[in-house]
């Protein structure tokens, strides 16, 4: 996932390449470790370098490729991702409409699974290519964004800002700990964060 980003971030300072230096990278460091969110960020990160490059095609096929193999996981949000590039890229690729369909379907899916900040990089993206999209619904001051958690979320997710640790949390709401790990995955997924840190914070946001 850190691959993916410092391409787009290569790309977004026009170091075309390095950023294809990186996606490669990502590539072959995916292959080895033969995890399926790790593909997926590889093949985005080559779509995205494919799409700057002006082949358009090549970063359809594989975003959507992306996308699919997320599918197969229902991993939504993953799916999302992948699918914002297949998007883009099918607009650039003269599908306009089939881009852009595919574009909005994603921004309601993400914004139905809580994953706002990748609802509006949906958003962003239909706005370059004229289509009119409502401004996002401000986040209400003091939440941290936790609002989109259900209520036993919102309980795991105070446990963690406490500093116990996943048994803990599992003996205090009387869960298993594999119960408790499926919960702390989908609290990371709607925050779309990384850390037990940056959960705490946000728990510390939304008490103010």
């Amino acid at each position: 996932m850190w691959i993916e980003a410092l391409t787009r971030s290569s790309l977004a300072l026009g170091k075309h390449e390095e950023a294809a230096a990186w996606a490669a990278r990502g590539e072959q460091l995916a292959h080895g470790l033969a995890l399926p969110t790790a593909e997926g960020a590889a093949q985005r990160a080559l779509a995205l370098v494919a799409l700057e490059a002006g082949d358009p095609g090549t970063a359809a096929e594989l975003s959507l490729s992306a996308a699919a193999k997320a599918d197969g996981r229902r991993a939504r949000i993953e799916a999302g991702r992948s699918r914002i590039v297949a998007g883009r890229a099918l607009v650039a690729a003269g599908q306009r409409a089939r881009g852009l369909d595919l574009l909005q379907e994603t921004r309601s899916d993400l914004a139905e699974c809580g994953a706002q900040r990748l609802a509006q990089e949906a958003g962003r993206a239909l706005r370059t290519f004229g289509v009119n999209v409502p401004a996002p619904v401000a986040r209400r001051s003091g939440d941290g964004g936790t609002i989109v958690l259900s209520k036993r979320e919102r309980e795991v997710a105070t446990l963690v800002a406490s500093g116990n640790s996943n048994p803990q949390i599992a003996q205090a709401l009387y869960l298993s700990p594999k119960t408790v790990e499926g919960h702390m995955s989908r609290i990371f997924a709607k925050l779309e964060i990384s850390s037990r840190a940056e959960l705490a914070a946000r728990v510390a946001s939304a008490s103010v």
